[in-house]
């Protein structure tokens, strides 16, 4: 069955959308709408497929994922390679702002398959009035430590940044509207 993604009538006229070049707006739209996204806005993304399907050069993903990031309106974490649409979700079960039963077992079981994803916990914090029944642990261990004794060559630049993971989020401010 093919599902469906809910783009409400105040979607163009949304400031922070009308600021977007065509580019990044046909981007933002394929965040929303491709075959590969999961309602709750969460999901991995490896960034290939984005140009295969929208036919966006490398560059422009890249620089419209940094301008979607720095508007609010995803976070993206590299090494994970997931996307966090931030008000997906919000915007998909509409105006009650409450998910039933069987969407909530849906979202835990996709927060599962996310490897512990930091960004879980980015999506935990912006939806906590859904209540969801999920237990976030957070990763407490650097992702390139060394495997034997011989590979001190980069402790020393390594010891003063424990996770190397490089999450882009957006600077702190107001909720985005979309």
């Amino acid at each position: 069955t093919m599902s469906t993604a809910r783009l409400d009538d105040d979607f163009w006229t949304d400031p922070k959308l009308k600021a977007l070049s065509p580019d990044e707006k046909l981007l933002f739209i394929w965040l929303i709408t491709n075959p590969y996204r999961n309602y709750s806005g969460l999901y991995f993304l490896p960034k290939p497929i984005i140009s295969r399907q929208t036919g966006l050069d490398d560059t422009s993903i890249d620089r419209g994922m940094d301008t979607l990031i720095d508007r609010g309106l995803i976070r993206f974490d590299e090494v994970f390679e997931i996307v966090f649409v931030v008000n997906m979700l919000k915007r998909q079960i509409g105006k009650f702002q409450r998910l039933s039963d069987q969407q909530e077992k849906g979202i835990i079981r996709h927060l599962d398959t996310l490897h512990n994803c930091p960004l879980i916990c980015d999506f935990l914090e912006k939806y906590s009035h859904l209540n969801i029944n999920y237990t976030y642990t957070p990763i407490d261990t650097p992702i390139d430590t060394p495997t034997d004794n011989n590979s001190n060559s980069n402790s020393n630049s390594n010891s003063n940044s424990k996770d190397k993971r490089l999450v882009k989020t957006p600077p702190q401010e107001q909720e985005p509207p979309v």
